[in-house]
């Protein structure tokens, strides 16, 4: 299997965050979905509440990868994509996913869809390429609520995307570091 490249994955998630924002501007006239008007208080409060969210998935993550075939299962299909990288790939990649995803779902399609739609759509684009995957939908689905009511609670995108990026940024590192083990 081919490893990802980060022009395409740069790519791929500006162009979602640009339809996002496009959407976001035709249906509320609003560019930065709660970027604007916070105060700095607000905004490191989003950023906790987005890492406090994140720390018990990441740690299901873990914990499920020793404990479940379909998790170890969908390590070995992960590390053929993400593994080896380098952190800064790593950064990049959970950054790009974590904003162009939030951007383009919680910013765009979810004031028009509603959370329920919004978040089965968002596990459909994490749709398997192979029957192993099909748990990564589920967990995507259940995610797509957990990042729409967040979206809702806080009236903006910081917490629902530092919620999707520590996850990525920390499930990535974390294949990385078993896949490095793995091979020594």
């Amino acid at each position: 299997m081919n490893r990802l490249s980060i022009k395409s994955v740069i790519s791929i998630y500006t162009i979602l965050s640009c339809i996002g924002l496009i959407i976001g501007r035709l249906k509320s006239g609003l560019w930065f979905f709660g970027f604007t008007g916070q105060t700095i208080p607000d905004v490191a409060m989003d950023i906790v509440i987005g890492a406090a969210i994140a720390a018990p998935v990441i740690f299901l993550s873990t914990i499920s990868l020793d404990r479940f075939r379909w998790a170890g299962e969908m390590e070995k299909i992960f590390s053929q994509i993400l593994a080896p990288l380098k952190t800064s790939k790593i950064i990049i990649i959970a950054a790009a996913s974590g904003i162009g995803e939030e951007i383009f779902f919680r910013g765009g399609l979810q004031p028009i869809l509603g959370i329920v739609i919004t978040s089965i759509l968002f596990g459909l684009i994490h749709f398997p390429f192979k029957k192993e995957l099909i748990p990564w939908t589920m967990i995507a689905i259940a995610m797509g609520f957990v990042l729409g009511l967040l979206f809702t609670w806080t009236d903006s995108l910081i917490a629902p995307i530092t919620t999707h990026f520590t996850i990525n940024f920390c499930n990535i590192l974390i294949l990385n570091r078993r896949y490095r083990t793995s091979r020594h």
